[in-house]
């Protein structure tokens, strides 16, 4: 299989585009949050419907970011056009979590555009250590979810784009209570010297979260992703259906110029999002 570049690119561009807070007449409220994991304070947006609930809770993980990106203030709101927004106006409480240093969370992160800034590479090791302890943050935003009482706490999914995607993938893993994961193109690639390294471990990741996950798992995808492979993600597909887990997969056509981010701009956000709402709605029905 071949991982395309030095690594998963800036993908961030739901916090990119202009963000708007809600209009009086919105459904839905939002404020800033923040909990605890592993003895750090982590930040986030969290969008709940109006009205007592209890309603399912959907965690989304962000992609990776350049340095600068990553230190800009705390998010204070959803982005006005996203997916996360129409899920919150479809009735699912929102948490739009900011991984361990980015945006106002404490912690540090391996992060991409760091290491090719300044010449200071760490090991795909590294940044897959990383990423698992990202997951373990996913578990703690599940159990701030469960706290509020406006949650059903037998009804959560988690999802994520690009490293969030992989993010997701593992922390759904861990977990045996979600009811949904989803991976947006999930995945990383790392580079040391000439050598392609993160295979290995993404390999690794798909094979044991095969075997360890229980909710149902959708992966979308576009088929010019130029970032990573549609293969890296059938890789998955495969792995869930030889465990026997459910699992489906969507490639979309081609999306601009580099289809990765179809998922993390406003402007994709009717291609998937009849998919992604019919995969929730059927996995986070009330039993």
């Amino acid at each position: 299989m071949r991982l395309i570049g030095l690594a998963v690119i800036l993908t961030v561009g739901l916090i990119l585009a202009p963000l708007a807070t809600p209009a009086a007449d919105a459904p839905y409220s939002e404020e800033a949050v923040s909990f605890s994991s592993g003895g750090v304070r982590l930040r986030g947006v969290l969008a709940r419907p109006h009205g007592d609930g209890p309603f399912a809770a959907y965690v989304h993980v962000h992609g990776s970011a350049t340095v600068e990106t990553a230190s800009s203030p705390p998010w204070t709101s959803l982005v006005h056009g996203s997916y996360l927004e129409a899920l919150v106006r479809e009735g699912y409480v929102v948490l739009r979590l900011a991984r361990r240093g980015h945006f106002g969370s404490e912690g540090t992160t391996y992060n991409y555009h760091l290491a090719q800034r300044t010449g200071d590479v760490p090991t795909a090791h590294a940044v897959f250590s990383s990423i698992q302890t990202d997951a373990g943050d996913v578990l703690a935003a599940f159990d701030h979810l469960r706290s509020l009482p406006y949650v059903d706490p037998e009804r959560l999914a988690v999802g994520g784009h690009s490293v969030g995607g992989l993010v997701s993938v593992l922390a759904g893993a861990r977990e045996s209570r979600l009811r949904a994961v989803v991976s947006f193109a999930g995945g990383f690639t790392w580079r040391e010297g000439s050598r392609e390294t993160s295979w290995s471990y993404l390999d690794r990741a798909w094979r044991d979260s095969a075997r360890a996950i229980t909710a149902p798992v959708l992966i979308l995808w576009s088929k010019n992703d130029s970032s990573l492979e549609p293969d890296v993600g059938r890789e998955l597909e495969k792995r869930l259906k030889a465990a026997g887990k459910p699992v489906e997969m969507i490639v979309y056509p081609p999306h601009g110029q580099n289809g990765h981010f179809l998922f993390s701009r406003t402007d994709g956000t009717q291609v998937f999002l009849p998919d992604l709402l019919r995969f929730l709605n059927d996995n986070l029905a009330r039993i």
